[in-house]
């Protein structure tokens, strides 16, 4: 009963210092804090609610080594504008000149498939991306020209059925940077993508 009550209170607690959708963490030690003066600890709340909205800013590698922490900074806006990029190797595949469709920004795939039959309604080879590729994007990737996957390695899933399919992909690229409606260049040969306009 006791750790049932103590549950309630906290939970009182934190609904009176954040908002519903606020993300942050507390330690276990700090909960007597929290239930004795819960004012005291809402400059912590608020700075951990705020690391995790830095976080979506911030630029990381995938491999973060000791060495790069010193260099690690918030994105700025004017690195979000692609002239070219080079990625690394994921599949063999033609040279295409086509339009950007990127799936991170459809929160529902047949959204993302309507756009891609409007690129195609005019003739637009679709060069398809995403930080990560899955079975459910199988369908789309049938339809694209070529594939940039900004976390994948040579046996990801994406990488294979682009090998199977004859589409060249290239991985490394940073998806953010490629966004929908862009025409580009695209060459795995020199695992590179140029805008063209």
């Amino acid at each position: 009963i006791l750790f049932y009550n103590l549950v309630g209170i906290l939970h009182n607690i934190i609904l009176y210092l954040t908002a519903e959708g606020d993300i942050y963490f507390l330690y276990p030690r700090e909960l007597p804090n929290l239930v004795d003066s819960p004012a005291s600890m809402r400059h912590l709340i608020t700075s951990r609610k705020r690391s995790f909205v830095n976080y979506e800013s911030l630029d990381l590698p995938n491999v973060i080594r000791e060495s790069d922490i010193d260099t690690l900074v918030l994105r700025e806006e004017a690195d979000e504008e692609l002239v070219e990029a080079r990625g690394k190797f994921l599949a063999e595949g033609p040279q295409v000149e086509g339009v950007i469709v990127n799936l991170d920004e459809y929160l529902d795939l047949d959204l993302a498939n309507q756009i891609i039959e409007e690129y195609r309604v005019q003739d637009l080879p679709i060069i398809l991306v995403a930080t990560q590729m899955n079975l459910s994007h199988d369908p789309l990737i049938a339809q694209a020209a070529g594939l940039v996957i900004e976390n994948a390695g040579i046996v990801a899933h994406g990488a294979q059925r682009a090998r199977e399919l004859g589409k060249g992909a290239i991985g490394g690229v940073k998806s953010r940077l490629l966004k929908t409606g862009i025409k580009v260049f695209f060459d795995p040969g020199t695992r590179s993508i140029r805008r063209v306009e």
